[in-house]
Formats: C-alpha cells, sequence, structure tokens
C-alpha cells in the first residue's frame, strides 16, 4: 500500500495517471453512491481517455447499460430492504 503522499508525488509528477485514478474512483463513487445520473457523464469522460483497456470496458458497459442501471437500482432496493428488515426486528 503506497502513502497518500506518494500518490501525490505520482500524481504531480504523471498527470496521466492522475486521470486513471481519479476515473477509477469517480466510477466506484457512482457505485457507492447509487448514482445512475453520472453513469453517462462518467462513460463520456472514461472514452475521452483513449485508454484501450478502459475503453474496452466502457463498451461493455454501453452496450448493456440498461443492465448495468438496473444493477444499480436493484443495489438501492437491496438496501432498502436491508434497513426495513433490521427496523422491524428491533
Amino acid at each position: 500500500m503506497i502513502t497518500q503522499e506518494q500518490l501525490d508525488r505520482v500524481c504531480n509528477e504523471y498527470p496521466f495517471y492522475a486521470s486513471i485514478y481519479h476515473l477509477v474512483n469517480e466510477f466506484r463513487r457512482i457505485l457507492l453512491e447509487k448514482n445512475i445520473s453520472k453513469l453517462e457523464e462518467w462513460i463520456d469522460k472514461a472514452i475521452s481517455l483513449k485508454i484501450h483497456e478502459i475503453e474496452s470496458f466502457v463498451k461493455g458497459l454501453a452496450k448493456d447499460i440498461d443492465a448495468v442501471r438496473n444493477a444499480i437500482i436493484y443495489m438501492i432496493l437491496i438496501m432498502a430492504l436491508r434497513k426495513a428488515v433490521s427496523i422491524s426486528l428491533k
């Protein structure tokens, strides 16, 4: 594991890697916050980097975007159901 200082130094010295790091964290945040409204914007950003591996991943998402959105919505419903069951069991 690297320290925050090391990460900051790499990001400052290699802006390209900083772009990748921020893109990955943004995708992670979209999933954690279950914010499907940000997904299209993220896809556009990802494509703009012109990195083959990321483009391949994004093409897979875009190809099945409805399933991706539904999966995120399903995560929201599962979390709400868990919370409701937890409250009712108290």
